[in-house]
């Protein structure tokens, strides 16, 4: 038996294209600017743009902390490089 797929909203779509423009400008940004500024910036624009969270305390906790943690994570725990940037390498 087929089953009927329901079409997606356009809220809907608007959700899917907007986090296929947020990862395509987060890895715009990673190369030019690095993973230290690229980061809070996507997890901010994530935040409130994507989700619509108002309150700026927990945006800015959350990209910090995030920022933070991924750092932690690969440069102190892994010892593995994350990009530093082209453009902030040219000053």
């Amino acid at each position: 038996a087929a089953e009927q797929v329901e079409r997606a909203t356009r809220r809907e779509f608007a959700s899917v294209a907007g986090t296929f423009a947020l990862l395509l400008g987060y890895g715009f940004l990673m190369e030019r600017i690095g993973f230290v500024a690229a980061t809070p910036i996507a997890v901010t624009a994530a935040m409130r743009l994507l989700l619509g969270e108002r309150r700026w305390w927990r945006t800015l906790a959350l990209a910090a902390g995030i920022t933070l943690g991924c750092w932690l994570f690969f440069v102190v725990l892994l010892k593995a490089p994350l990009p530093h940037g082209t453009w902030l390498w040219r000053l």
